[in-house]
């Protein structure tokens, strides 16, 4: 029985071990390629044993029992593995085995404003989509011949309910502004940004607005790197600007209104660049429709989803040209509470072993000695 327990322990170790190197193999091959990893059969095995060990240790190890904090954790371990198997594409197709429960692991919805959708894309599923005739068609392809999708095909799943879109709008930054965060903390907003104002930011610093780009672009004039302002052929707002520091040094750099990444990051101060009329946040004003009735209604959008009928509905792309359409990306609750109970147990048990544990101990230590004072 004694080397049964080792050869359990060892086991689990391999496999915690195991986990680690595939977390990290995860982290480099980027998401979408991780979750295909990780939904293989080799690694559906893997979590599978991964459970039934965790689940005969616990019954093995009876010393567990008197360690509440340990036991929560195990426990903790086995609810995150089975909710993350359970919510998987793998776990939806064994839930419409062996419960009948038709439902898709994540997908698109398209819907225009006034209309109502059903038709969810597949997650991975590429198409056209437009009106019609007062309906909302998918297509694939360029040009005439189209291939329309019907609802039959297997790149679309349809929900027992609609989803209907009453308003899409859109919330605008009001006028061009550099927001300014220094080192010390301070965020500056400077509202006016005209060439050749200058802003004084406290501390000996100030900030010189050079030149105003509409359509910033670079060009090479004999090897040289120049940028310059086109008048046509796309939008790309910038701001040069020259920063002067508390210690009489000079710079000059690029802020940016399209591309964050591309801003530039100074010593001192960290420069964002504004344009006005972008857009600051979008919002979709949607109803629920089942069974022909009106029973829910939301405002969703960025981090606000709404949620029924075991999905999460989240704002994720829009008409950027008119606003006449909202693209939601939906999530199944699958196995979702289980893996938020297991995380609830994962740190109780933590909690419950880093600091309720010598708690308690130092208490009956406190006890033991109180009592042996009072029958001294």
């Amino acid at each position: 029985m004694a080397k049964f327990r080792r050869s359990i322990m060892w086991g689990a170790l391999v496999l915690i071990t195991l986990l680690i190197l595939f977390s990290i193999y995860g982290a480099f091959i980027g998401a979408d390629r991780a979750q295909l990893f990780f939904n293989t059969l080799p690694l559906t095995a893997y979590w599978i044993t991964f459970i039934l060990l965790l689940g005969v240790g616990i019954g093995l190890f009876r010393r567990l029992l008197r360690f509440p904090g340990l036991l929560l954790i195990h426990l903790g371990c086995i609810f995150i593995l089975i909710g993350a198997m359970w919510g998987s594409e793998g776990g939806h197709q064994l839930q419409k085995k062996l419960l009948g429960t038709d439902k898709i692991q994540t997908g698109n919805l398209v819907i225009y404003e006034g209309m109502s959708e059903e038709r969810v894309l597949r997650k991975g599923v590429n198409v056209n989509f437009g009106k019609k005739d007062g309906t909302v068609v998918l297509y694939e392809g360029d040009g005439p011949p189209y291939s329309f999708l019907k609802d039959g095909d297997e790149r679309i799943f349809l929900l027992p309910f609609k989803i209907k879109l009453k308003d899409f709008r859109m919330d605008y930054y009001s006028s061009p502004r550099l927001l300014v965060k220094t080192m010390d903390g301070r965020e500056l907003v400077l509202k006016s940004i005209n060439v050749g104002e200058k802003h004084d930011l406290g501390n000996h610093t100030w900030i010189k607005i050079l030149k105003v780009y509409k359509n910033f672009k670079v060009r090479e004039i004999d090897g040289k790197y120049e940028a310059y302002d086109q008048d046509e052929f796309g939008s790309n707002p910038a701001v040069r600007i020259l920063i002067r520091h508390a210690d009489g040094t000079e710079e000059e750099q690029f802020a940016f209104a399209n591309f964050s990444g591309h801003m530039e990051k100074t010593s001192s101060l960290f420069v964002q660049y504004r344009d006005g009329g972008m857009v600051r946040d979008y919002f979709s004003d949607v109803q629920v429709i089942d069974d022909g009735k009106v029973v829910l209604k939301k405002t969703i959008q960025v981090n606000d989803p709404l949620y029924y009928g075991g999905y999460h509905f989240y704002q994720s792309s829009y008409d950027t040209q008119r606003g006449y359409y909202t693209v939601l990306s939906m999530t199944s609750d699958s196995g979702l509470y289980l893996v938020y109970s297991g995380y609830l147990l994962l740190l109780s048990g933590i909690v419950w072993q880093m600091w309720l544990t010598s708690l308690f101990r130092r208490r009956n230590m406190e006890i033991t000695k109180e009592g042996g004072r009072l029958g001294a």
